[in-house]
């Protein structure tokens, strides 16, 4: 009957799923939150980076971002937390790895007798 108000809590559930330190009221302290932001954040920002990398590789992105996309989807609507966004997230880390090692690539420079690319 509020569709405004649904919408409204769905992203608040959202923002739950994603959020970079603990919702839950006995884990909240600033150094807890400065030190999951610091792990999460960079994990975040690799993964999106990777999943970008492979926005034109539809079965990567299917197979690899797809269960976290639909949990966080299915969690809009149902009771969200931090603990629900662990285990799918799992293999969309893969495209964290994939932008971590091509940015180390790049990092590095060509060995003797390589063409740099």
């Amino acid at each position: 009957t509020h569709p405004g108000r649904a919408a409204q809590l769905a992203l608040v559930k959202l923002g739950r799923f994603f959020s970079p330190w603990p919702n839950a009221e006995m884990l909240r302290s600033p150094a807890l939150a400065v030190a999951t932001t610091l792990v999460v954040l960079p994990v975040y920002l690799l993964t999106l980076l990777g999943a970008w990398h492979y926005r034109h590789h539809a079965r990567a992105l299917l197979l690899l971002a797809g269960p976290l996309l639909y949990t966080a989807l299915l969690h809009t609507a149902f009771v969200s937390s931090i603990r629900y966004r662990i285990p799918v997230q799992t293999p969309a880390l893969a495209f964290a790895g994939l932008a971590l090692a091509g940015v180390a690539f790049r990092l590095r420079p060509p060995r003797a007798g390589q063409v740099a690319t």
